[in-house]
């Protein structure tokens, strides 16, 4: 085979470069990223597409006109930035790291690779080929093989089971769709008996935060603002296209009732972090120059709401725990947090406690994204490694024996790919600990239990664990249930009353 083309993402790059190093007989280079080291083959047997636009160019070119040069490893934002120059490989085979990445399937990525990268060898990898749904699965192997799951609307009404207004209900055939995969899907787990006696044995705890009064206060506000969004969304529906939904056309409006509903969902995950990631997105809605920030944030801001809320009772958590595992010398601890803003906040209080602690988030280069992971690995006097979820898939980190999620996050396929950043065979612990902390009785602690859901519905078409009856529902009516429950229990009198008249 001539050329093989590898599309991973942008911090993994280097990561593959070495594999490949190893594993093959290749001349080798060494390159040094901000002083650490580390070792990948001659750049005339296997190209690593990286740099500005010009230097992209000529490694392009270089490939091209190399007959040595076997490997090509090029990130997913090159296929949408470059995507004449990449077709222009002719890859005879092309791999897609992380494979998720393509999952959605009006995302920009996801079309330009199916449009772009279509040699005739073809495979996907990732741990979790199902995140949320099963037209995740089907994006991905609309690019390995159409043929195995067949047009999109004949799949979704033969699987997916969906409300008048277009949500994802219940799912069902599921021993089909297993059947259907076949030969196509390759499965590897870590409880396989051939694997399980080279991996750490992980436990999995709770740090659970308790409401002070002025959080629980401010909580119950948004919590009946979300209901009512809720009510609304229920009450006006809309409208949904099956057929558009698989051709990647679908796209949500923030003015619409749905989007109404994720936005209050998110500003409450915001609140529970810390309160004022709702003051910055709010000044950053309020920025003309700036295209991020919430506009409910904005109003609840205006509105006063967080203003006398000068303290987060999770990162308060956070801190005192991280200095009881700082006082064991041989603690390494991995923090993910969903938000940029929140991550610097961490990290900073780490420096500031006198922790060596190094930061990983998506807008460091490439090279400085390796410099950070070696360091973390090499350095045995670095014991933090605190990253946004651009550190999720991928990043191998052995050396650590904790991982701390500061929020949970919706997907359990997303879970479990940040929860397996230290869980590899080259563990250098016997037992490694993954800590999820979460307010109690919050929306937190059912996207927890949310998770299971979602990985049932993984479990039954990858592994072919079936439920009772081959169905598994996933009604989004039970977050309805879980704000007029959590209201009924905490919130003021009569605020429920008037939501629900």
């Amino acid at each position: 085979m001539d050329r093989v083309l590898l599309i991973v993402p942008a911090g993994l790059k280097y990561q593959w470069a070495e594999s490949i190093a190893r594993f093959t007989d290749l001349p080798q280079q060494a390159k040094r990223f901000k002083g650490e080291r580390i070792t990948i083959p001659d750049s005339r047997y296997c190209m690593v597409v990286d740099g500005t636009p010009d230097r992209r160019k000529r490694q392009y070119k270089m490939i091209r006109e190399l007959p040595t040069c076997n490997y090509a490893i090029v990130g997913y934002d090159n296929i949408t930035s470059d995507a004449r120059e990449v077709a222009r490989l002719q890859a005879e085979f092309a791999v897609l790291d992380e494979a998720s990445a393509i999952k959605t399937l009006s995302a920009a990525r996801t079309i330009a690779v199916k449009d772009k990268i279509t040699p005739p060898w073809r495979m996907a990898l990732t741990a979790t080929p199902i995140d949320n749904r099963p037209d995740e699965l089907f994006s991905i192997m609309e690019w390995v093989d159409p043929e195995v799951l067949g047009r999109g609307d004949l799949f979704d009404l033969a699987y997916i089971e969906r409300s008048d207004y277009g949500d994802q209900i219940g799912y069902k055939n599921l021993k089909t769709l297993r059947e259907r995969l076949g030969t196509a899907l390759y499965r590897k787990s870590v409880h396989d008996p051939d694997v399980a006696p080279f991996m750490p044995d992980r436990k999995i705890l709770s740090w659970p935060v308790q409401f002070d009064l002025p959080t629980r206060e401010v909580y119950a506000r948004m919590a009946a603002d979300l209901l009512t969004a809720l009510e609304e969304a229920t009450r006006f529906g809309g409208s949904f296209s099956v057929s558009a939904h698989y051709a990647g056309q679908r796209r949500l409006d923030d003015g619409t009732a749905v989007g109404k509903v994720m936005s209050r969902h998110m500003c409450m995950e915001m609140l529970l972090d810390h309160p004022d990631l709702i003051v910055d997105s709010a000044l950053d809605y309020a920025d003309e120059n700036s295209k991020r920030g919430s506009q409910y944030a904005n109003a609840v801001y205006a509105e006063g709401l967080v203003d006398d809320l000068t303290h987060a009772p999770k990162l308060n958590l956070l801190l005192v725990n991280l200095a009881k595992l700082m006082q064991d010398p041989g603690n390494k601890v991995i923090i993910f947090t969903r938000y940029r803003w929140m991550q610097q906040l961490i990290f900073e209080n780490c420096l500031a406690h006198g922790w060596d602690t190094v930061a990983y988030h998506g807008e460091l280069s490439t090279a400085e994204q390796q410099a950070a992971r070696a360091r973390f690995l090499k350095n045995p006097d670095c014991r933090i490694f605190v990253s946004t979820h651009a550190g999720e898939r991928g990043t191998d980190l052995p050396v650590a024996n904790w991982l701390i999620n500061y929020e949970p996050v919706w997907s359990s396929g997303q879970a479990d790919q940040i929860n397996g950043r230290h869980m590899r065979t080259s563990s250098e612990f016997d037992d490694i600990f993954v800590v999820n902390m979460f307010y109690e009785g919050s929306i937190e602690e059912r996207k927890l239990d949310q998770q299971e859901g979602k990985r049932a519905v993984s479990r039954a078409i990858v592994d072919g664990h079936m439920p009772k009856g081959d169905r598994i529902r996933n009604d989004v009516a039970s977050l309805r249930e879980h704000l007029i429950g959590w209201l009924t229990e905490h919130g003021p009198t009569g605020m429920l009353e008037s939501i629900l008249q």
